[in-house]
């Protein structure tokens, strides 16, 4: 999941998201998209539900793998999901 944008005084801006740098691969020790192996043919890959995992942990902190593609380096940053920042979404 690139990050698109980052809002002033979101949980996004607060864990030091970057805007179009930074993707969002890992969330809680799991892959957000699976890597498609020892998938049969037909089956679906066991994906994360991102909005799901993000309503389910509103006011905790959820521990994400950050790809940043300028550095070239991954991160891992502690976001809390929280609908009361003052924004739209729950990361913002």
């Amino acid at each position: 999941y690139r990050v698109l944008g980052v809002q002033p005084a979101s949980p996004a801006s607060k864990a030091g998201l970057v805007s179009f740098l930074d993707f969002l691969v890992g969330a809680n020790g799991q892959m957000l998209l699976a890597s498609g192996e020892n998938v049969e043919h037909g089956e679906e890959y066991p994906d994360v539900d991102l909005p799901a995992l993000l309503e389910e942990n509103k006011g905790k902190p959820v521990e994400f793998l950050v790809w940043n593609m300028k550095s070239q380096q991954q991160r891992l940053v502690q976001l809390t999901p929280d609908d009361t920042w003052g924004g739209a979404g729950l990361l913002g």
